[in-house]
């Protein structure tokens, strides 16, 4: 004898749960793609920084100079020559070539009565002028060197330091002047030694100056690009 026993029970059917299973995996899955879109146009709308952020008018114009229908010297940057930046690396470098031949042409001769002024001072502009000139022949061929090597903190070190060191070799160059060159120049004719010694050091303040601004130029471009 069986007995069967039916439950008043309703029986629930696995048909919307399933449905809302489904549905609750396709909105997290729409979710996630709204979030990866936001994310990406955020990252678009950043601000970027380029060259022309920091002084470098005219990087990306052609290379060379136009002569009607073909361009010559297409190795050379211009747009970088013509730059804040490379006018500043251009002054300089005319400041310390000026400063170094003043002082191999009427310096040297009269080193015992300058001293130690004189060997300070030359050492300074060769150290300048060799760094400088390196420094705008690989920003002049290569847009590359200068994003590498003007986002780095050497720049900024180098162009600081110079500042210092002509500060420093021109007032020790004043001060040599006026207490050992300038009696001699008032008692001999025709010393050429003091007014090329005190232009000298007058140049070297004004390069001490342009490396300044450059180091700080040099300073906001590579907080810039961190």
């Amino acid at each position: 004898m069986c007995l069967i026993i039916d439950d008043p029970r309703p029986r629930r059917s696995l048909i919307p749960c399933g449905i809302v299973l489904w549905q609750s995996l396709f909105c997290s899955v729409r979710f996630g793609e709204q979030l990866e879109i936001g994310s990406r146009q955020r990252s678009s709308t950043a601000p970027t920084y380029t060259m022309s952020s920091f002084g470098m008018r005219g990087m990306s114009q052609p290379l060379g100079i136009r002569i009607c229908c073909c361009r010559v010297c297409t190795c050379i940057n211009f747009g970088f020559v013509l730059s804040r930046v490379g006018l500043l690396k251009l002054m300089q470098l005319g400041l310390a070539m000026l400063c170094e031949g003043l002082l191999i042409r009427y310096g040297v001769p009269y080193a015992d009565s300058i001293g130690q002024a004189l060997t300070s001072f030359l050492a300074t502009t060769g150290h300048c002028f060799t760094t400088t000139g390196i420094l705008l022949l690989c920003y002049g061929f290569s847009e590359k060197s200068y994003g590498l090597i003007r986002q780095s903190l050497f720049e900024t070190l180098f162009n600081g330091l110079a500042a210092c060191m002509y500060f420093s070799s021109s007032s020790y160059m004043g001060f040599a002047c006026v207490v050992w060159l300038h009696p001699q120049f008032l008692v001999r004719p025709g010393f050429w030694a003091y007014p090329a010694m005190t232009a000298c050091y007058y140049m070297g303040y004004a390069a001490g100056l342009l490396h300044a601004i450059d180091a700080f130029l040099a300073f906001k471009h590579f907080r810039g690009a961190r």
